[in-house]
């Protein structure tokens, strides 16, 4: 596939040929496993994928072990064994069948995930956890780390929840209104393992294939266990740059794996300590519909990576009457982020770009001034921002809790967290016959923002149940936070008006109480109804944006509320499981971003309006006889401003009564999976998923001349699975966009174009095979 620019593409080139060590390691690790494994006695008959889903599944989501039943919350979850079979290995694999969640997809590491209508920039508004580790998005020059959620990939996975509505007093600031857990098998005393591989072809582009593999090991019987997992994905890319003549550049590779140890010196004592690295790379996915299906206008390559690594160690005690949890996490995230800045500089070379930038708006150009000028500005044509982010996060969070016994169940915690945040921008010339950057860097440019954001927290939840049917729970959560942002101009460019300036800090801080109430009922057994109110916020920080004025650098923290009323009954002897959720959430002094109200056209963040969402989502799950499960759900979201976004300090688009951009009002899917036992040990499976999602506007409608629309669209996958050896061998055959659908997830209207509105759209048709074993 084409690779972006010469330096990424040495390093890509590097990194795949260090692929072929790390699979040699993982076979020699499970060659002899294999032979180990053959000396051992008969295992057990499997039990059937199908049985497995007669019983309930069993989540973490309140800090300890209930039922989805059992759970008076919003949560979808799915094991890990139904994620194996569709296929799934990230986010985007699944978000269809969760209600109220929603992808802004801007390419791998650069999603902005909405749960129940809430979207905006800034901080993320969902929380992303491996498993009990929060992962922070990066910072980026506008301080909007929730538009770039890190793309985690799933294998060998337990399960996947999905906690919709505030999730503030036991999760914190990054579940302002909801979480994603990712949770991880653990090592076993049990031998196992299993290797897969998939070969597949996009439609409009190229081939991709990946292969992963997993192996379970005893190192020390009854003491010491390792589980170590390793993969590699290289997708095809389906975008063209036709000026250029390059096909497919928004290719994406990545590779990477974990290491998991579990010590358990007595059955109440275990100690995990893991290590997880991923490293990918890949490049812009935006086009521009009017020149063609995926074809692009860019006259550059914009490449993008991605590398991150996780440690964490964690301790449970289970000491009787009360559980201990001790938890502590390194992460560290490196980022590569480029963007087109050419159309920005083409549009100085105008009598207004003139005068700003050779005048300081003193008095116009002449006509010999402003051809001085534009021949200026096209010795720098074309021009690419590039932009190396670092995160680095140190995570501590010590929990006790009940162990369920009597009437009263309880959980308590501190949690501290200190990040690192660290930005380079700088403009870099491009060839424009190869689109590759120059290196050295053509573009005397740079400019730093360094970022120091740390928090703690107290927190609990108590329930108590008065009678076997009635459980009442408050929770609480005291949390404070201090932020410093310093940052400077180290050389100056006078197309970006950037003068050189000593570094400047600008310090922020806020403190403040999350709450949560919550009632449950269960009129009889299989059925509960539950009503709850709930808290989540986000918190503030400080813009680095070149030439704002001082007071308004800083912007505070928004919170927001949400009334919910929910029931969850199984009906049909436990064949039908049924959720239903009716919720209205009130957010107050949201993050927006805009212009200075006194004029200006730079844009950063402030806070200014208030919004209002309604919405009702429900979960159907039916087993029809022996071979046929159909599951389906819906949300209905009515997201509107009830306040116009436009105070003393900020004027941005934004009036009351607007629909929040990229929240469709109608979304849903319907799943179904028909099984067909072919011998004792062998069974066919037709599984498929059809999706729909409702129209929406990529901005606030009213005042904004970029506001595009969003048409909606359905999208049908399907796969065929033959399982032998009771599930042992998997061979699949599937097609995903049957119908070869183009369905926009982000459209972007701006002026920054040359042929009209850019935006990236669901993959074209994909059609594939993969083959899985088990040991």
């Amino acid at each position: 596939m084409t690779k972006s620019n010469s330096k990424r593409q040495s390093l890509s080139i590097a990194k795949i040929n260090r692929m072929p060590l790390l699979a040699l390691g993982l076979c020699a690790v499970i060659a002899p496993s294999q032979a180990y494994a053959q000396t051992e006695p008969e295992k057990a008959p499997q039990e059937s994928a199908a049985d497995q889903r007669d019983t309930d599944i069993v989540v973490t989501a309140l800090r300890r072990e209930t039922t989805l039943l059992e759970t008076p919350a919003a949560i979808s979850a799915f094991d890990g064994e139904a994620l194996a079979e569709t296929g799934s290995t990230s986010i985007r694999d699944f978000a269809a069948r969760t209600p109220s969640l929603r992808l802004v997809d801007n390419g791998p590491g650069r999603n902005r995930i909405s749960i129940r209508g809430i979207v905006s920039a800034g901080e993320a508004t969902v929380g992303t956890y491996f498993d009990d580790i929060s992962i922070p998005g990066s910072l980026g020059p506008a301080s909007d780390p929730g538009g770039r959620s890190p793309d985690l990939k799933l294998f060998d996975i337990e399960r996947v929840e999905v906690l919709r509505g505030p999730q503030g007093t036991l999760y914190g600031s990054g579940a302002m209104t909801g979480a994603i857990r990712f949770i991880n098998k653990k090592p076993s005393m049990d031998f196992e393992g299993r290797v897969e591989g998939n070969v597949q072809t996009t439609r409009h582009g190229e081939a991709s294939y990946g292969v992963q593999g997993m192996v379970n090991v005893p190192v020390v019987d009854d003491l010491i266990a390792a589980r170590l997992v390793m993969y590699k994905h290289d997708v095809g890319g389906y975008v063209d740059y036709p000026a250029l003549g390059l096909k497919n550049v928004n290719g994406a590779d990545s590779y990477g794996g974990r290491l998991l140890v579990r010590v358990t010196p007595t059955p109440n004592l275990t100690f995990d300590a893991g290590v997880y690295i991923q490293r990918m790379d890949s490049a812009n996915s935006i086009y521009t519909p009017a020149l063609g299906k995926f074809q692009s206008e860019s006259r550059l390559k914009q490449p993008f990576s991605d590398d991150m690594d996780i440690y964490s160690g964690t301790v449970n005690w289970d000491a009787g009457a009360v559980n201990v949890t001790a938890i502590s996490s390194y992460i560290d995230r490196r980022s590569y982020y480029t963007f087109d800045d050419t159309v920005y500089l083409e549009s100085l070379k105008s009598d207004f770009g003139c005068m700003w930038i050779r005048q300081q708006f003193a008095r116009p150009c002449t006509a010999p001034e402003l051809t001085d000028f534009s021949n200026y500005v096209d010795t720098f044509l074309p021009s690419l921002v590039a932009q190396p982010m670092t995160t680095k996060s140190f995570i501590n969070e010590f929990r006790l809790g009940s162990q369920n016994s009597g009437k009263f169940a309880w959980t308590a915690g501190i949690y501290r967290e200190t990040r690192k945040d660290g930005l380079v921008s700088k403009d870099i010339g491009v060839d424009p016959v190869t689109g590759e950057a120059y290196f050295p860097e053509r573009i005397p440019t740079s400019r730093f923002v360094n970022q120091r954001y740390v928090q703690t927290a107290f927190f609990g939840e108590a329930t108590f149940s008065p009678t076997e049917q009635l459980d009442l729970t408050v929770g609480a959560r005291r949390y404070s936070y201090k932020k410093r942002i310093t940052g400077a101009v180290t050389i100056p460019w006078d197309l970006l008006a950037a003068v050189a300036t000593p570094p400047t800090t600008f310090r922020t801080s806020e403190k403040g109480w999350v709450l949560k109430g919550n009632i449950s009922y269960k009129p009889t057994d299989g059925t509960m109804i539950y009503a709850q109110a709930s808290q989540g916020f986000r918190p503030g920080g400080a813009n680095q944006v070149l030439g704002l004025a001082s007071a308004l650098t800083p912007y505070r923290a928004d919170s927001l509320w949400t009334y919910e009323l929910g029931a969850k009954t199984q009906l049909l002897d436990r064949r039908v499981d049924l959720s239903l959720a009716v919720f209205q959430t009130d957010w107050d002094d949201m993050q927006v971003t805009g212009v200075p109200a006194s004029g200006g056209f730079f844009r950063f963040l402030s806070n200014a309006g208030a919004a209002r969402i309604r919405g009702l989502e429900g979960e159907v799950n039916a087993r029809i006889g022996d071979n046929l499960t159909i599951s389906t759900n819906a949300s209905y979201i009515d997201a509107k401003l009830t306040e116009d976004q436009l105070n003393a300090n900020v004027r941005a688009a934004g009036r009351k009564g607007d629909r929040v951009p990229y929240i469709p009002r109608l979304s849903g899917s319907i799943n179904t999976e028909y099984r067909v036992p072919v011998s004792d040990s062998a069974s066919v499976a037709w599984i498929s998923n059809l999706s729909y999602q409702g129209s929406s506007w990529s901005e606030f409608p009213r005042t904004s001349a970029t506001n595009a629309k969003l048409p909606s669209y359905w999208l049908l996958n399907t796969r065929l699975n033959l399982e032998l050896d009771d599930a042992a061998w998997r061979f699949s055959v599937f097609v995903n966009n049957v119908f070869d659908v183009t369905g926009l997830t982000y459209l972007a209207a701006t002026d920054d174009s040359y042929a009209g509105p850019s935006g990236t759209a669901s993959t074209p048709r994909t059609i594939g095979v993969s083959v899985s074993r088990s040991f």
